[in-house]
């Protein structure tokens, strides 16, 4: 908390009204809530290959491709070492808000000159499953922020689909979903 004393109460009352904004799904923190697949094929959050041909985790001090370390909760991804390669996450029903947004950044991990991603988010509701966007990464040095309005899913109950593809067949195929959270308007 923060203690601060106004100059202009002279009667010993004060009365504040305090809005803290915060995220209303971190999709890090409920990493093992989704149900998570690579190449199609069903895995258990938590639960890697003793190989390492995958990783899905998450990170709270992730190294994005920017050369410096985040403090943003993340969604660390290391695909597995081959073309198109895909990691996908669908995360249990929520129901969106009016003025509720999809915010987060985009990133290859740092010192990985070969990394080439497509990250994709998607919305299942009872319509079907509708494309967001589609945001490719390589190891540039710019990550990419996004904040997508969900207004035309207010007041419905729906499924977010993250996937990653890996666009070439190497192991610096490695990315970040940093701070992925649904935030009030």
């Amino acid at each position: 908390g923060f203690l601060f004393v106004p100059a202009n109460v002279s009667s010993g009352n004060l009365s504040v009204f305090i809005r803290v904004i915060g995220s209303i799904y971190n999709f890090a923190d409920n990493l093992c809530e989704a149900d998570w697949t690579v190449n199609g094929d069903p895995v258990t959050c938590g639960k890697m290959p003793a190989d390492g041909s995958f990783i899905i985790r998450v990170d709270h001090f992730p190294k994005p491709e920017e050369d410096l370390i985040e403090t943003k909760t993340s969604i660390y991804m290391d695909l597995p070492d081959q073309r198109g390669a895909v990691i996908q996450g669908v995360y249990p029903e929520i129901e969106i808000r009016a003025g509720d947004r999809l915010h987060f950044q985009t990133a290859c991990g740092q010192d990985l000159p070969d990394c080439d991603l497509s990250f994709q988010v998607s919305i299942q509701d009872g319509t079907g499953t509708h494309h967001l966007g589609n945001w490719g990464e390589t190891s540039d040095g710019v990550m990419q922020q996004v904040d997508l309005d969900l207004a035309s899913w207010s007041g419905k109950t729906v499924r977010i689909i993250f996937t990653v593809t890996g666009n070439r067949s190497t192991p610096d195929d490695q990315g970040y979903w940093l701070l992925p959270v649904i935030l009030p308007y």
